[in-house]
């Protein structure tokens, strides 16, 4: 008998206040997840003034799913709400770096905020 393999990709929803809702992210999300993301932050942002996605169980994305988060940013901003990328890991900020997508996303981390990094150097 063939079990079929878990995904490798486990989403959360959350609503933690009214307007706000989460997504928590777990696992690896590549070509093989990244409809199921989009999917996923489609089903959850009608009427959401903010979609937040908890990163820090995410252990791997690739370029597909960067640009599915590009994606939401850009759907998401034209409908007057906003992605927020909370708590990424090591490696999913290195990603990010080296895409140059860091400064791009709201990224909230814990220690700092690449808004407020912004915003303060602003003249």
């Amino acid at each position: 008998m063939n079990v079929p393999e878990p995904p490798l990709l486990v989403l959360e929803h959350d609503e933690p206040e009214p307007g706000v809702t989460q997504l928590v992210l777990r696992g690896e999300c590549d070509l093989s997840e990244a409809a199921r993301l989009a999917e996923a932050i489609e089903a959850v942002s009608p009427g959401a003034r903010e979609v937040r996605l908890d990163i820090s169980g995410l252990e791997f994305l690739d370029s597909t799913a960067l640009r599915v988060l590009c994606r939401a940013k850009a759907d998401l901003e034209s409908a007057r709400s906003r992605l927020v990328l909370l708590y990424p890991t090591p490696p999913i900020r290195r990603v990010l770096e080296i895409a140059g997508l860091w400064d791009f996303f709201r990224i909230e981390d814990g220690r700092s905020s690449s808004v407020s990094r912004l915003e303060a150097s602003a003249p």
